[in-house]
């Protein structure tokens, strides 16, 4: 599972960089609308990743089971190592209410949850 997201995210990463160029060098308007269109989306599906799935998954850590949240901390991994190299996603990714959870996750009962939240 770890693969294919990697994968996935490595996608999204290239085509952000091609809609970023795009837009730069766009000579028409419509291949203009199209690139912020492109960057648009992707903006929302970080969005969506990181509030909507995330946060709440990472919240998770003290329930029963914990693979929801042992998932969401490896899914986390992996998007900060497509991701590491820009600061925007960073400053995204450690909000104070998620750098509480990443703590609270360090409280768990479950020893892979832990080992997981420290590694970030």
């Amino acid at each position: 599972m770890g693969s294919a997201i990697f994968a996935f995210l490595t996608h999204l990463k290239a085509l952000e960089l091609v809609a970023a160029r795009d837009a730069k060098k766009a000579k028409t308007p419509e291949s203009t609308a199209k690139a912020q269109s492109n960057l648009t989306t992707s903006a929302e599906f970080h969005h969506w990743f990181l509030e909507d799935y995330l946060t709440p998954a990472i919240g998770d850590s003290r329930a029963m089971p914990a693979h929801r949240a042992i998932f969401g901390l490896r899914k986390l991994r992996v998007y900060l190592d497509v991701y590491s190299d820009r600061a925007e996603i960073i400053k995204a990714i450690y909000t104070p209410e998620r750098v509480d959870l990443l703590i609270a996750c360090q409280g768990s009962e479950f020893a892979e949850t832990r080992s997981q939240a420290r590694a970030m």
